[in-house]
């Protein structure tokens, strides 16, 4: 309407008609309010939860106390220019992907799926199906009505306890495991199997024999090791006082951690003594504790990101101080 009556000249009755409608439509003022208030608390409300649209937007005023009909919200809504970032889609690989290689033996491979159906009385039950992709062979069938990531986890270990899967993770990860790793998974694979030997137990009664082979001893071992690790864990807790403690974690930046990876005497040496006298500084200090403190320090290894230093101590320490006769005697502090 404005563009023909400016640009063209025409009067206002003939570009109505030319755009179909009457005349009065075109001089009728607007008596909507501006609803400044409820603008300015919906664009307060869309930026704190970036994630609601209109909809929530609408239950969150409604409990707020704003009477608004929910077209109307809508209307306000799209003239502030107002919108839900649509979520992005499946991240897709970028480049050639590797061909996955075939194996040429048993035990090289393998693939699991998950099938499911239900009983005669509607219950369902899920069946997890392993097979070897060389030699076919179904490895397990696990059937349960619900089989969680823990369980699965479990079978696999279990199979692997058999057949094992190293070559596989080696040839993968090649390059990225170091000596003393490799030798630590050779030892877990060969542990209490013929590899290693073993002993014949016999009965003399009956004569039952059973065959006992030998452990690895590495201490990374979960097989043989096992109780020693606890043993380790009991004598810790026989060390603890009957007091609270404190948790305190040092973490190295990410550019160290990359260097105590291929450094690990020299740089978590550093770690321990520097994070010692740290705590014991701050102990000594009589705005602190005023104390020598004890503590225990556990280093994150082996399938953590081996940046992280733990200490426990406890809150309390002793000090000693003078009695009015000159004599010494302990005081027991505590933090808080």
């Amino acid at each position: 309407m404005d563009w023909a009556m400016k640009t063209k000249g025409y009067n206002q009755r003939r570009a109505c008609a030319l755009a179909g409608i009457d005349p009065r439509v075109y001089r009728r003022k607007s008596e909507r309010p501006k609803d400044t208030g409820l603008r300015t608390r919906m664009k307060e409300l869309a930026s704190e939860r970036r994630r609601f649209g209109y909809r929530r937007l609408h239950i969150l005023l409604k409990r707020e106390g704003w009477e608004v009909n929910w077209k109307k919200l809508y209307r306000l809504y799209r003239e502030e220019g107002l919108t839900v970032r649509k979520r992005g889609g499946r991240k897709r690989a970028v480049g050639t992907r590797t061909p996955m290689v075939i194996p040429q033996g048993p035990n090289q491979r393998w693939s699991l799926d998950f099938m499911s159906d239900a009983l005669e009385d509607g219950r369902r039950f899920r069946v997890l199906n392993v097979i070897d992709d060389f030699s076919r062979e179904c490895l397990a069938a696990v059937v349960d009505t619900s089989i969680g990531g823990a369980r699965v986890a479990r079978e696999l270990d279990r199979i692997a306890e058999l057949r094992g899967y190293g070559p596989a993770y080696r040839r993968e990860n090649a390059g990225h495991l170091n000596l003393p790793q490799l030798k630590v998974m050779s030892a877990i694979e060969t542990c209490r199997t013929a590899a290693l030997g073993g002993h014949v137990a016999v009965c003399t009664r009956c004569g039952h024999e059973h065959i006992a082979y030998n452990s690895c001893r590495n201490r990374h071992c979960p097989k043989c090791q096992g109780a020693a690790s606890r043993d380790w864990m009991a004598a810790r807790i026989e060390d603890l006082l009957p007091v609270e403690y404190f948790h305190v974690v040092f973490t190295l930046p990410a550019e160290v951690a990359q260097i105590a990876y291929w450094n690990k005497a020299a740089v978590y040496g550093l770690l321990f003594k520097v994070s010692a006298e740290t705590l014991l500084t701050i102990a000594v200090d009589p705005k602190h504790l005023g104390a020598r403190i004890g503590m225990t320090s556990v280093l994150h290894t082996w399938g953590s990101a081996i940046e992280n230093g733990h200490w426990f101590g406890p809150r309390h320490g002793a000090s000693v101080e003078l009695t009015s006769r000159g004599k010494e005697r302990a005081v027991a502090n505590t933090t808080r």
